[in-house]
């Protein structure tokens, strides 16, 4: 579990969870109101800008395969500059964790434990990413891998039980209006940056990546293609199955199947072990915000002390604390929601910056030699 190197398949698989978790409960909802009945092509579209951030963060790798951001941001950029640029990263990743830790709180707290305060149930969930930030990159990967490896069952069954009720009609998703996909161009592209953002962790891998170099393109390429397709399935699904516009009406982020499946369609047949699979969507959350938090911890470690050979125990303490006061600061789902769709313009603001890094990396050939 401590041993510090990451293969680019364990690399690849950390990648995919990384953009899957953290975007499955609201993603499609967010899509739904950018791009309506079309919003299943923009998982597709988002494959090229995903690619180019691939290609930025593999040459950022290259230059300093034995550093992390918070450790060479200082020497491209000088060290003013550095805490500006990584404060960006910091508050994409603290924001990610934020609203992962939080929205099944609210779920939760709204619902099946009416009696626990939110802040309980938020303070349980910093506990866990808290813990595992401190025992190091190694455990936050079996820890995730764990968890996923318990959920996954249960979204199969999510998936394929509607093709053997032979319930789905494909041609909800027509017809195809690509006015319908530019109504709203500026959140589609910045939405369109920011989904794929899961090679983003290669910054935060750095020199435990195994072997440097093209493992790190390897991996980025791999595991944002194998988000391609979930992202399909979660957008997709809900309209197949509902149609337009009854998909956008599903109260629940995300269309997750939890909310959707009212006990007359007979699409699903969740409402037998609700509860079991709410503890288990919980858990998709908790992988999500455990990668947010490791990324904007060690980010953080590395520009105040970028010699340290492990995070500060007490920054990583005082981040948790932290999320657990500013998710005081949401009144409910909703507002987790529309927090989320400003997040996203953070995403795409990173997108950008990872880009110009990348660039002046290019151009300054100095950078890269001694500390």
């Amino acid at each position: 579990m401590r041993e510090p190197y990451l293969s680019w398949p364990e690399a690849a698989w950390l990648i995919m969870q990384y953009s899957v978790c953290a975007n499955y409960l609201f993603m499609p909802q967010l899509l739904y109101s950018i791009s309506g009945r079309l919003s299943w092509a923009v998982p597709i579209i988002a494959i090229p800008p995903a690619m180019v951030g691939v290609w930025a963060v593999y040459h950022l790798h290259t230059r300093f395969p034995e550093e992390r951001l918070g450790q060479f941001l200082p020497r491209l950029v000088g060290r003013p500059l550095a805490f500006a640029i990584g404060g960006l990263y910091i508050l994409f990743w603290l924001g990610g964790a934020l609203a992962n830790v939080t929205v099944f709180a609210h779920y939760l707290s709204d619902t099946k434990l009416q009696f626990t305060p939110v802040t309980v149930l938020v303070a349980t969930n910093v506990l866990v990413i808290v813990l595992v930030s401190l025992s190091g990159l190694k455990t936050l990967v079996r820890v995730n891998d764990a968890l996923i490896f318990i959920v996954a069952p249960f979204l199969l069954i999510s998936w394929l039980w509607p093709f053997f009720a032979s319930k789905l009609d494909f041609s909800n998703l027509a017809p195809v209006r690509l006015s319908e996909l530019t109504a709203d161009p500026l959140r589609l592209v910045g939405t369109a940056m920011s989904m794929y953002h899961g090679h983003l962790i290669t910054f935060i891998t750095g020199p435990a990546l195994n072997p440097p170099g093209r493992s790190a393109l390897t991996a980025g390429v791999a595991g944002t293609l194998a988000s391609v397709l979930t992202f399909l399935i979660f957008t997709s699904m809900p309209l197949i199955a509902f149609g337009w516009p009854y998909a956008n009406l599903l109260t629940y982020p995300a269309a997750s199947f939890l909310e959707v499946v009212a006990p007359k369609t007979g699409l699903f047949p969740i409402r037998r072990f609700d509860f079991v699979l709410t503890v288990f969507f919980r858990y998709i959350m908790i992988v999500a915000a455990m990668s947010y938090f490791y990324s904007c911890a060690q980010t953080l470690s590395d520009l105040v002390s970028p010699s340290a050979r492990r995070m500060h125990p007490a920054l990583v303490v005082g981040l948790g604390i932290t999320l657990v006061v500013l998710s005081g600061t949401f009144k409910g789902i909703r507002t987790v929601m529309e927090f989320a769709s400003m997040w996203v313009i953070l995403g795409a603001a990173a997108a950008v910056m990872t880009l110009i890094l990348a660039l002046v990396a290019f151009l300054r050939s100095d950078a890269a030699s001694g500390r």
